[in-house]
């Protein structure tokens, strides 16, 4: 339970309330309902700490003659505690209540029944009973002269009222102590006693001992003072109120003068600043700024003139040195303003220029002259990447350049020379800090490297006039461009005899080094980690259109993979549903997926026999092995330019020789793979469309004869 110890407390006397020390009144009371009355006091729980937090709070005045019958109640409501401190004011939304006997209960149940008034001043020692002090009667109408003792301290002006029996533990005393006025005051104040109050806490009101402490507890005044009536009170604050309408008269007086005086100053004022600004208005201070070393590259820059002084600058001229000029000459630049003139640097001829600009203006004091310096010269620069790549022979391929005038003088262009293989022309002037675009062209007439530099012919008399250029030529559609190959049936003397083959989609050329580097690039840079770096040991340019070597099965797989997904199309080759991307997994085929993937034997046998326009010839395209394959005899030295030979009856290359490739059909990683056409360093009766070869290879193994060509389901 929450105890209350209350700073303040209301006494009710006839028809006013006392004066206290923590109360403040405007109105009497009357002897049932109270005036607006502010309330204070202090909270602390069971062991005496402060209380902080909401509590509900309520008031009750109780009627002490009629023995205890409530005559009124207000409910405050919610009241906020800070460290055991609140306030708050009634006597405004209560209502009276009719009297009736007060019951009490004590902690142990036991009920005790007020029944007496406080009469005459009792002095120090124990009040009897018949002192009228208090009048107590235990429930059931016993005595209760063995329940509490009352004592009286007139030196310390305290009463102390201690319960001997009927309490919680037995053998501990409760003591409930209050202070009182001066014992002189005591029958004054309390001989017509009528009312006391108590207060309600969360619902509860304060426990017997607290509340039987309201009534003398009220009195409480400064102990060398006496008590005073509220008529009294209301007298003190008229006085004081008459003398705060004096003070307030007196200060009225003060401020009146005070203010007379105030403008008669800011009058002065007005006039000591009007002679001040019409001096510093005279005093005018220019300044000169700017980066204006123009060198030999640059031909604009700004000068910065500044009114650093108190009055209007104004500028009548502005002269420069030969080969400069200004877009500003004169004019008004007001105080702590910046005037920006744009400075144009233009010689006629190589040479220095110097010299001061020079400012005319109503300045009396500062700096209006500045140097400017610049060189004439004529500088030419060249930019662009002129790197044509791969490009097919006799087919134009072009790029765009660019010629500089990085120089201050005019630079005049009067032709243009190229290495062979490349061309293009540009003649006219370029003005300084100018540029002109200009086109080159590639060429090639063989499949072979080329490369050198373009030479600008101009009166350039500085910069870099040089530009190289590079490039390679290529056989007809080394891209790896599709043939589509309508389907039948294979009518041949081994055991693909009488397949049938649908129409599918297959690669003119085996796929060269440059097709793999354009993909394989895309392809690490999209999660096809493991193909990073493949391919790098053979040069771009002469080997771009060389057929690829010395990748695993793996390897080209991963590869096809990713040039589905560049391409836009659903990649085939798949490891646990994902698309096979990373590690050496032997993956599955999505046979619904529309990438790119191996051709089967069968798809490989019947593209290079030439499907249903075959021919019957012994080799792909021809049965002479020299006209449409590179073998031992033509090529002992290794791999040559994809599609140099003649094209099967499909318009299919490289079917027969070069290099042997991969076909799709039942891999084991650990058993016979099926490659098919020959190769580079075999003899040509392997390069016959008849011959098939098992290898026992390692999906791992890269080998410098093995290559691959793409395919694709037609359907898909």
């Amino acid at each position: 339970m929450n105890t209350a110890t209350i700073l303040c407390r209301a006494l009710l006397r006839q028809a006013r309330l006392l004066p206290l020390a923590a109360f403040f009144i405007s109105l009497p009371l009357s002897a049932q309902v109270p005036s607006l009355i502010n309330y204070q006091g202090r909270l602390t729980d069971g062991s005496g700490q402060p209380v902080t937090g909401n509590r509900t709070m309520a008031v009750r005045i109780y009627d002490a003659a009629s023995g205890g019958n409530m005559t009124y109640e207000e409910t405050i409501g919610t009241v906020a505690v800070g460290n055991g401190t609140y306030s708050f004011r009634f006597g405004s939304g209560g209502a009276v209540v009719v009297s009736a006997n007060e019951t009490i209960a004590t902690t142990n149940g036991t009920n005790q029944v007020f029944t007496g008034t406080l009469q005459g001043t009792p002095s120090s020692g124990t009040p009897s009973l018949s002192d009228g002090v208090y009048t107590w009667t235990a429930s059931g109408g016993s005595s209760n002269s063995d329940a509490f003792s009352v004592t009286y301290n007139g030196t310390a002006k305290r009463f102390q009222v201690v319960y001997i029996s009927q309490v919680p533990l037995a053998g501990r005393a409760i003591v409930a102590s209050y202070d009182t006025t001066e014992a002189e005051t005591i029958d004054a104040s309390l001989a017509n006693c009528e009312a006391y109050l108590a207060l309600s806490v969360n619902g509860t009101e304060e426990s017997t001992r607290t509340r039987l402490l309201a009534v003398p507890y009220a009195l409480k005044a400064k102990e060398s003072e006496t008590s005073v009536d509220a008529q009294a009170l209301v007298q003190q604050v008229g006085e004081l109120q008459a003398e705060t309408t004096a003070l307030g008269t007196s200060v009225q007086t003060v401020a009146a003068a005070l203010s007379a005086n105030v403008t008669a100053l800011q009058g002065q004022t007005q006039s000591v600043n009007a002679t001040v600004s019409g001096l510093l208005a005279q005093f005018k201070v220019v300044g000169l700024s700017g980066t204006l070393a123009f060198g030999n590259s640059t031909n604009s820059g700004t000068l910065e003139i500044s009114n650093s002084g108190f009055g209007r600058l104004a500028v009548s001229g502005i002269s420069y040195p030969e080969g400069f000029s200004g877009d500003w000459s004169s004019g008004i630049i007001n105080q702590g303003q910046t005037q920006f003139v744009n400075v144009t640097f233009t010689p006629t001829a190589v040479q220095d220029y110097s010299g001061d600009i020079s400012v005319t203006s109503d300045a009396t004091s500062g700096i209006g002259t500045i140097p400017v310096s610049g060189e004439g010269a004529k500088l030419v620069a060249l930019s662009g990447d002129l790197s044509f790549g791969n490009v097919t022979v006799n087919v134009p391929s072009q790029l765009d350049f660019t010629i500089s005038n990085t120089g201050t003088i005019d630079l005049t262009v009067s032709g243009i020379a190229y290495p062979r293989g490349f061309s293009g022309n540009w003649s006219g002037t370029i003005l300084p800090g100018d540029s002109q675009s200009v086109t080159a062209f590639f060429t090639p007439t063989a499949l072979q490297s080329y490369g050198g530099n373009l030479s600008i012919a101009s009166n350039a008399t500085g910069g870099s006039g040089l530009l190289s250029l590079i490039g390679t030529g290529r056989a007809a559609g080394v891209t790896g461009s599709m043939v589509t190959v309508a389907g039948g049936t294979l009518q041949i003397s081994n055991a693909l005899n009488g397949t049938a083959v649908s129409t599918f989609q297959i690669g003119k050329y085996e796929v060269a080094w440059g097709e793999w580097k354009a993909i394989r690039d895309w392809a690490v840079a999209n999660g096809y980690s493991d193909l990073a770096g493949l391919g790098d040991t053979y040069p771009s340019g002469s080997a771009d259109t060389l057929p690829v070597i010395n990748v695993s099965w793996y390897d080209v797989l991963k590869w096809m993979n990713a040039k589905s997904e560049k391409d836009g199309l659903v990649p085939v080759y798949q490891v646990s549903g994902a698309v096979y991307k990373t590690g050496q997994s032997v993956p599955t085929l999505n046979s619904s997926a529309s990438g790119y993937r191996l051709p089967t034997a069968a798809e490989w046998d019947w593209a290079a026999r030439g499907g249903v326009s075959s021919q019957g010839y012994t080799y792909s395209g021809s049965s002479d092995v020299t006209a449409v394959a590179w073998y031992y005899d033509n090529s002992s030295d290794g791999t040559k330019a994809v599609g140099t030979k003649a094209a099967n009856e499909l318009g299919i290359y490289d079917m027969s020789g070069n290099v042997w490739e991969l076909c799709e059909d039942n891999y084991d990683p650990y058993s016979l793979i099926l490659t098919r056409g020959g190769s580079w360093n075999l003899n040509a009766d392997i390069c016959a469309v008849a011959y098939q070869s098992y290898y026992d290879l390692f999906p791992d193994s890269r080998y410098n004869y093995l290559g691959f060509r793409l395919a694709r389901s037609s359907g898909n």
